[in-house]
């Protein structure tokens, strides 16, 4: 995609979607990584707790996918 394409698929409510998506399962993986008992193995994926709360930050910019995932979450708890 050309800059000037990229910038409006950016602006445009997909985009937003999509940022959001990204947003919501990285945070979530983090804090999953966050939970292990040793936070920075040697080898493997390390815990990265002030990277997942900027995220959290910029979540606030792009609520759009963690906001449909509450409501999901919600309405699966009324009909149990």
């Amino acid at each position: 995609m050309a800059e000037e394409a990229l910038i409006n698929f950016f602006h445009s409510t997909r985009g937003q979607l999509i940022i959001s998506q990204a947003l919501f399962y990285g945070i979530n993986h983090l804090k999953e990584l966050e939970n292990r008992e040793e936070l920075y193995p040697k080898n493997g994926e390390h815990a990265e707790p002030s990277n997942r709360e900027d995220m959290e930050e910029l979540q606030k910019l792009f609520p759009i996918y963690s906001d449909i995932q509450e409501v999901l979450k919600d309405g699966n708890q009324e009909t149990d």
